[in-house]
């Protein structure tokens, strides 16, 4: 099928910011979102946090928050929930009718190189080039930064926003992909430090 057909057909009426619609568990399976992210939920998070900030407004206006293009980076120690906050992400464009597609970056080795295709006529590369929402989970562990790259870049010349998150910080990044590179990142995107809050750490 030609691209241009596929992306018409993919995209279809897009995302929008009118009411919201029941999410099926069949939709976040086909984004890729794992089942332990299913129930997230912005209400668990505590209101002191920016990045239950960030994602209320975002909430308000998807439509116009994918619009403007303009990702976001989250960065912390394991357990400060940064894979919950991309998977809301996920959510919220899914439940306004957009796409979304989310990827731990050791997988997109396989999704890009094996071939693997478990979504139809829409496989992984082309939802993580295309999609309203895509999520680059765990930047800097994997080692297919040659297979990473040219797919953000792609999405930052469309102006679709990209959304990150990893452990590492900038410097630890720029040694790994290059200062070019992570300054596109960090400069298309709204960068969170998730340092506050530790899920893991609660305890009984």
């Amino acid at each position: 099928m030609d691209e241009a057909l596929r992306l018409v057909l993919f995209r279809g009426e897009g995302i929008r910011d009118d009411k919201p619609v029941a999410i099926e568990p069949w939709m976040l399976q086909r984004s890729n979102v794992g089942k332990r992210y299913w129930p997230a939920s912005i209400k668990a998070i505590p209101e002191n946090l920016a990045y239950r900030r960030f994602l209320s407004r975002v909430v308000e206006a998807p439509k116009t928050w994918v619009d403007e293009g303009r990702g976001v980076v989250f960065v912390g120690p394991p357990g400060t929930g940064k894979t919950t906050a991309a998977s809301i992400l996920c959510k919220i464009a899914v439940a306004h009718c957009g796409s979304a597609f989310m990827a731990s970056t050791p997988e997109i080795g396989d999704i890009v190189i094996g071939g693997v295709s478990t979504y139809g006529d829409y496989d992984g590369k082309f939802r993580l080039k295309h999609s309203d929402v895509a999520v680059f989970d765990d930047l800097g562990v994997e080692n297919c930064a040659s297979i990473i790259e040219p797919i953000i870049r792609q999405r930052y010349n469309a102006g679709l926003p990209i959304v990150v998150t990893t452990m590492m910080q900038q410097a630890q990044l720029e040694k790994k992909y290059g200062k070019a590179f992570i300054n596109l990142i960090t400069g298309s995107c709204d960068v969170i430090k998730m340092e506050d809050y530790n899920w893991r750490e609660e305890g009984f």
